[in-house]
């Protein structure tokens, strides 16, 4: 099993393949987006190759419904907490503070391209 594996190098994808060839079951979780709403590293990949896919949802930390598939990386501006802008780095090591599940309404990215 690999965890996490939206942050592996695409190297990952061969080594999965491989695994796979030998007769070796592999198991991978990751989240299929960043907190752009974006692709996110190999996961395209991997899930257009896997054999099954299993997609859970969130709850949406603004609505309560459970269809939240986005990642909304919060900041701290000005003591309140708000959302990301698009130019922020893409990769932030946070714990719950920093990052909550919302549904694609609630999902919000300031600055993105073409919104």
């Amino acid at each position: 099993g690999i965890d996490e594996v939206q942050f592996f190098d695409s190297t990952i994808v061969d080594v999965c393949e491989e695994l796979t060839s030998c007769g070796i079951r592999v198991i991978v979780s990751g989240i299929p987006t960043d907190f752009r709403g974006e692709v996110f590293g190999s996961m395209p990949v991997l899930m257009a190759r896997a054999e099954d896919i299993m997609r859970v949802h969130a709850v949406c930390a603004v609505c309560g419904e459970e269809i939240a598939d986005f990642t909304q990386r919060i900041k701290i501006a000005e003591g309140k907490r708000i959302p990301a802008h698009y130019s922020d780095p893409l990769i932030l090591v946070g714990g719950d503070a920093d990052y909550e599940a919302r549904c694609r309404i609630h999902h919000e990215v300031p600055g993105k391209p073409g919104k």
